[in-house]
């Protein structure tokens, strides 16, 4: 923005100067470089009022957590209306629980668990991809990698919540 009352006038006459399609003369010579000088500024301000500021991310709760021990202990409360059984017991069963589907996956076996879901593998195809540090080309070999897939039950139960 000019800054003089003497800057102010100039840039008047500039604007008539060029509004009535007068030729370059004296006064928009000597005012042309004040008038760029306005021009950069209010391009400025107007940048500023419409720059868009970055999306702010939600900061989500982590999700809560169990354990393997905090699972055999809700299975001994569970079980434990029925029939007496210690938390080692539990344990114990827990862990023959998970042992028994990682060697089902290791065979290739379908796991299905009506009302919460099905595990099976899938295989992923080699491809090529790139070191992130050096942008070098990589081979990435095939692999088998466990899916998931949610029963009816467990998808209804989390449209409720």
């Amino acid at each position: 923005m000019p800054t003089t009352k003497k800057e102010t006038t100039k840039i008047e006459e500039v604007k008539e100067a060029k509004s009535t399609n007068k030729k370059r003369d004296g006064i928009i010579g000597e005012s042309s470089k004040l008038v760029n000088k306005v021009n950069k500024v209010n391009k400025v301000n107007r940048e500023a009022k419409t720059k868009a500021y970055p999306k702010v991310k939600k900061v989500e709760p982590k999700p809560n957590t169990i354990s393997r021990s905090e699972l055999a202990q809700s299975v001994a409360k569970a079980v434990g209306q029925y029939m007496e059984i210690t938390n080692r017991d539990a344990e114990s069963i827990v862990s023959e629980i998970i042992s028994t589907m990682v060697d089902s996956l290791k065979n290739s076996e379908e796991i299905e668990i009506r009302g919460f879901g099905s595990f099976r593998l899938r295989t992923r195809r080699a491809r090529r991809g790139r070191n992130p540090k050096t942008g070098e080309s990589v081979d990435v070999a095939s692999k088998q990698i466990v899916y998931f897939k949610q029963g009816k039950d467990l998808k209804e139960f989390l449209k409720q919540k």
